[in-house]
């Protein structure tokens, strides 16, 4: 906004690592690590904290290789730019005059054998000595600064997203004013214990930096980051996805689930209305203004395949990269979420078919506890995931390991609602997504469900489909016949890359789902959903409350259900 100065202020530091005998280079030919460090005074506890490297000091621009925010909205604006983000808690301790040490935690549970649920999440880093505002004896500096960052934005390429990115190649320019040099020195330390995610190349040592800068933003985060800030330097390429982020598979253990069918045949037209609505990312390529290669312009269309939706409340005990192991042992790392999504079952209909093919689920909006999964969800699997903290009755958040704060155990059934949040601060705005009101469960359920065979409860879209969900001729026969004969075992995925807008041609990026050893039931009585009402909550949420007419849903006995699985997550490279 024109006259306003900016509240952002900046600490902005280099150090030498080359050549040090106890410090390594980034990389090779990397001769300095810079530190930018972002803060907003009039938040007081907003900041992010970039790490890059420097290979030729009087060139002047940084290669960002990590960056972490409390901040959900920056991170997601740095991402769209090309710089890897990460939501985590960071908490500033000030040492008087102005001087503070900035500690950066794990935003979730890193866990091994040798760790309980209850401990404390790592520290990924710690900042000494940074100062804000100039002292005595600080100069100001005559040269203008301008921090440039050079970045790759990437997305993952259409009908290879599995094994290729499509990259270009941007400067991101935040430039300073009232920029004085600080005579006091700073240093930096990284932990190992947050080894997935940092980059390998940073070493478990203290950087010094002599000398640094201070200042302010000349313009907020928000507008400089804001699209289109970053102009292309180079025309778009292809690169191999291992250079960006190897894992392409997952597996899950220790997982529970509540799902709900929202049956919205009452409401008819509307209905479909919502339904296409929802499912309208799928078709970008009918989109003549959209931005894809000429071969992906085929002649058909994503359509809803039923007027249901599926409404799932998850919790991953055990979440591990990759599934090329039978068996993941206790010393391999894991992490563990909660997790809130819709689901919504489409088929692919060509223009000049008779019959709709290609069943597969699409998640419209999906909400976890975990930044980790949520950057991995929006960067490589077209996932519009967002950050939440799911609490009991009682108010308090519930750890991604199945506990309160206190380290004690809970299961999935103590959830009661589901909150948005903006951030890892100390006092975030909260937006209610989903009040849940369920009734008294028997905890012992699951020592007498019965294993889940193909022609029992189908977790793809709720308690069971019914040969009548499926109205439209264009579904029925061969379609639903695929549908009601798969079971619960295995369905497929179907999402859009990029999630925002970074200016890359959109990609479809297909997946499957394969559960293991499932076991389910109904419980009887009546679980009722209340859904929040704010212009902040996904689109689809808001869509989905308008048509409920803003009223409780209730799910009557077997219409919603409960089980317990481990399942695989395939990312696979085209449309078949």
């Amino acid at each position: 906004m024109k006259g306003v100065t900016p509240t952002e202020r900046f600490w902005f530091g280099v150090a030498s690592v080359a050549g040090a005998a106890d410090s390594p280079p980034l990389v090779q030919g990397a001769r300095d690590m810079a530190v930018d460090v972002l803060w907003d005074s009039d938040a007081g506890d907003a900041f992010a904290v970039l790490v890059s490297e420097m290979e030729d000091a009087t060139q002047g621009t940084l290669k960002c290789l990590c960056a972490f925010t409390n901040i959900v909205a920056w991170a997601d604006a740095l991402r769209q730019q090309g710089i890897k983000a990460i939501e985590t808690p960071i908490a500033a301790e000030d040492r008087g005059t102005g001087t503070f040490d900035l500690t950066i935690t794990a935003p979730l549970k890193l866990a091994t054998n040798d760790e309980e649920a209850g401990d404390p999440a790592p520290v990924l880093g710690t900042l000494h000595g940074v100062r804000f505002t100039p002292a005595a004896g600080d100069a100001a500096d005559p040269e203008p600064l301008t921090v440039v960052y050079g970045q790759d934005v990437s997305t993952p390429a259409a009908g290879v997203s599995n094994s290729e990115v499509i990259v270009r190649s941007v400067e991101v320019e935040m430039p300073r004013q009232d920029v004085c040099v600080l005579q006091d020195g700073a240093s930096f330390v990284f932990s190992g214990k947050g080894r997935m995610l940092l980059p390998p190349r940073l070493a478990d040592l203290p950087y010094a930096f002599a000398h640094s800068r201070c200042g302010q933003l000349v313009r907020r985060l928000s507008d400089i980051l804001a699209p289109p800030a970053a102009p292309p330097l180079s025309r778009p390429v292809l690169k191999h996805r291992a250079s960006e982020f190897k894992t392409t598979g997952y597996r899950f253990t220790d997982v529970e689930l509540i799902g709900m069918r929202i049956d919205l045949r009452p409401f008819g037209d509307a209905a479909d209305d919502l339904l296409a609505r929802m499912i309208r990312p799928l078709n970008f390529h009918l989109d003549r203004n959209a931005k894809i290669d000429p071969i992906s312009a085929m002649g058909f269309s994503y359509r809803p395949a039923a007027r249901v939706l599926v409404l799932e409340l998850v919790r991953y005990g055990r979440m591990y990269l990759g599934y090329d192991k039978p068996d993941q042992g206790q010393d391999d790392p894991f992490e563990s979420q909660y997790e809130l999504l819709l689901r919504v079952l489409v088929g692919r209909v060509d223009d000049d078919g008779a019959q709709a093919r290609d069943p597969a689920m699409f998640v419209p909006a999906v909400f976890v506890d975990s930044a980790w999964s949520k950057m991995i969800g929006r960067e490589y699997q077209g996932f519009r995931k967002r950050l939440a903290r799911f609490v009991d009755s009682s108010g308090h958040p519930l750890r991604p390991a199945g506990g309160p704060r206190n380290g004690s155990t809970s299961p999935l059934f103590d959830v009661a609602r589901v909150e948005q949040v903006d951030s890892f601060r100390s006092n975030p705005r909260i937006t209610p997504i989903l009040d849940i009101d369920l009734p008294s469960i028997d905890p012992d359920w699951f020592e007498r469900a019965e294993p889940v065979d193909s022609f029992g409860v189908s977790l793809a879209a709720g308690p069971r489909w019914r040969q009548s969900d499926f109205s439209r001729k264009e579904f029925r026969r061969s379609f639903a016949r695929e549908v009601l004969q798969d079971g619960p075992t295995s369905f497929n995925s179907m999402q859009v890359a990029p999630v925002d807008r970074r200016g890359l041609p959109p990609a479809w990026i297909t997946g499957s789902f394969h559960l293991n050893g499932l076991r389910a039931a109904f419980p009887p009585g009546i679980a009722t959903l209340q859904l929040g009402d704010s212009a902040e909550l996904p689109y689809a949420f808001r869509l989905l409350r308008k048509v409920m007419r803003n009223e409780p849903i209730a799910m009557p006995t077997g219409d919603w259900y409960v089980g317990r699985c481990s399942l695989d997550l395939r990312v696979e490279d085209g449309l078949v």
